[in-house]
């Protein structure tokens, strides 16, 4: 499962890269700073998911979402979670579409089950 991560704070990057290493059906893409990174990216990655923080510098994740549903339909969008995130900008973002939010806390069979892999 090809997979895109957006946004995710560097604090936490490290440790999602190593979470989907260990796990050999998710396959690491790439990585975008924005919004507009990531919907560049997924134009020329076409990522399945795309794993993107709440918080964006161009744009809230809701309209980022709803952005990456309006131009690639078959992307699922999940929101993830740090001790940081506001519960109301994953909610916001799962109301425009995204299936779901992690936390970034989470080990790689718990990612594993999430996805239904």
């Amino acid at each position: 499962m090809k997979m895109l991560l957006a946004e995710v704070p560097d604090a936490n990057r490290k440790a999602l890269r190593t979470t989907l290493s260990v796990e050999t059906t998710f396959d690491l893409v790439g990585e975008a700073s924005t919004a507009l990174e990531t919907l560049d990216l997924i134009a020329v990655l076409r990522p399945q998911v795309v794993l993107m923080a709440p918080n964006l510098p161009d744009m809230s994740g809701a309209e980022a979402t709803t952005e990456i549903l309006r131009r690639f339909p078959g992307t699922q969008v999940i929101a993830l979670e740090s001790e940081g995130s506001e519960i109301f900008a994953v909610k916001e973002m799962i109301s425009a579409g995204a299936c779901g939010s992690l936390s970034l806390n989470l080990r790689p069979l718990a990612l594993s089950l999430v996805m239904g892999s």
